[in-house]
């Protein structure tokens, strides 16, 4: 009896491993033999430990899988709000990873890799500058990279966005900011030998899709472009900081004003009718308005100033002290005609950048060569590319001279199209405005007649500086517009 129940128990169990094996078979048959494991977190692990940072922890994912290691850190804020936007992006790369590697095995005996890491940019008891990195390695030839970057407002858990530090300004200063972000773009792509594509940077670089921006100190604005968002999957990322310096005028928001070192622009006198009046005009009864240039005097300056002439309208030129020299009999007719002349320094550096007695020198050496041709010393002056900095205003006092800024930015520098100025000008245009041109562009001084005549038929009364606010509106500050 024990040896037949012996025996049935060894054919019970020779049938089963008979069937396992042939079920196995079937298996590789059907399959074949390169069929790959369904990816599985196999294995997942949190931790916390401290940054250096007081009121930020970090939370530290570990995943592994039979083909797969992960490590991911998530910043944790006191506000929640932060934590979960920043935390719903991290989950985002984390996906695309997953993605990417399910039901593949890694060809050699390395498995495939994520590593997702956040950075504080900067920190401030009201702000949160931060970017968060991923890079994965999934073994097709290239190691990828992921970027994403916020500027938080810690009371409230909103992100800053590029139209809340610009404010009123959002428009003008956006455009300005995206003429000076494309060029350092350029700038930077050029020094790393790498081919930026023209199409995703001109579908990116927009008001519409740039949004968020890092803000590293009070001085600097910075912009991160991941792996393959403005040139190809196999180039570096590319990093584009720039000085807040020549978008004083357009960053007067309050958010701003938080967030940066920004310099007001000095508020205009009442606006009233002026003390000294070369013309016939009582802006305190007429809607004036003021046009300026910049950069000249050039070769199309004659033609601007017979296009004034004959509509009967005066304006302000700022010059540069070099250009000057060369066309003195220029400069003598703008006098002549009744203009406001100006000084733009004497070769256009940033006068933020210089030393005091630099800036002096740039403001005093074109304040003489203006008063031999003219006979008269120049209060006014327009700081190159809208720059200003305590220095900047310090010059001022001790030159007694007040910065004219401007409320309606052409951008004619930068759009060489007149129908572009034309429409910029006759659409921002308001009683006291005061708009910036570049007589040095053909395509500004054919776009003054139109402009002359469209706003003359709205009622406006085209006027000097001096005109407009006097001889020296406010020395050592800045005015921007007349209210």
């Amino acid at each position: 009896m024990v040896r037949r129940k012996s025996q049935r128990i060894s054919l019970f169990f020779t049938t089963i491993s008979l069937a396992v094996g042939l079920i196995v078979t079937a298996c590789f048959l059907v399959l074949g033999k390169e069929q790959v494991p369904v990816t599985q977190k196999s294995n997942e692990k949190y931790y916390w430990q401290d940054s250096k940072y007081n009121d930020i922890r970090t939370r530290v994912a570990k995943q592994s899988g039979s083909t797969y290691q992960s490590f991911v850190e998530y910043p944790v804020t006191k506000s929640p709000e932060v934590n979960q936007r920043i935390a719903d992006t991290i989950d985002e790369f984390d996906r695309t990873f997953h993605a990417e590697i399910e039901g593949r095995l890694p060809a050699g005996k390395e498995p495939f890799m994520q590593n997702t890491s956040y950075q504080v940019i900067r920190m401030t008891d009201d702000f949160l500058s931060i970017e968060v990195v991923t890079s994965r390695n999934t073994e097709d030839a290239l190691v990828h990279s992921g970027t994403a970057y916020w500027t938080f407002n810690l009371e409230t858990g909103s992100e800053v966005t590029l139209a809340d530090i610009f404010g009123d300004e959002q428009s003008d200063g956006q455009a300005r900011l995206f003429i000076y972000l494309k060029r350092e773009l350029a700038r930077q792509a050029k020094l790393k030998g790498i081919p930026l594509d023209a199409d995703k940077v001109a579908n990116l670089v927009t008001q519409e899709h740039m949004k968020s921006f890092l803000a590293p100190d009070a001085d600097t604005l910075r912009f991160d472009f991941g792996q393959g968002v403005v040139a190809s999957e196999s180039d570096d990322p590319l990093t584009v900081t720039l000085s807040i310096s020549n978008l004083q005028l357009f960053l007067q928001s309050e958010t701003a004003r938080r967030l940066f070192t920004i310099m007001p622009i000095g508020d205009a006198p009442e606006w009233k009718a002026p003390e000294v009046n070369r013309g016939n005009v009582d802006c305190a009864r007429v809607k004036c308005i003021a046009l300026t240039f910049d950069d000249g005097p050039g070769v199309f300056t004659n033609k601007l100033l017979d296009t004034l002439q004959q509509y009967k309208a005066h304006a302000s030129f700022f010059l540069i002290g070099k250009n000057a020299i060369s066309y003195k009999d220029v400069v003598k007719r703008m006098q002549n005609d009744g203009h406001t002349i100006g000084n733009h320094s004497w070769d256009h550096k940033s006068l933020p950048l210089l030393t005091p007695a630099a800036i002096d020198a740039e403001l005093s050496q074109t304040n003489t060569e203006i008063t031999k041709i003219t006979g008269i010393v120049p209060s006014y002056m327009r700081p190159p590319g809208g720059a200003l900095a305590p220095n900047v205003y310090a010059a001022l006092q001790r030159q007694n001279m007040t910065a004219v800024m401007w409320s309606v930015d052409t951008r004619d520098w930068a759009d060489r199209n007149s129908d572009i100025v034309y429409n910029r000008v006759v659409s921002g245009a308001k009683p006291g405005a005061i708009i910036i041109l570049h007589d040095i562009h053909k395509t500004s001084v054919d776009a003054v007649p139109r402009i002359l005549k469209a706003l003359q038929r709205q009622g406006y009364a085209f006027v000097s500086i001096d005109e407009l606010f006097g001889p020296n509106a406010a020395p050592g500050k800045a005015v921007s517009h007349a209210s």
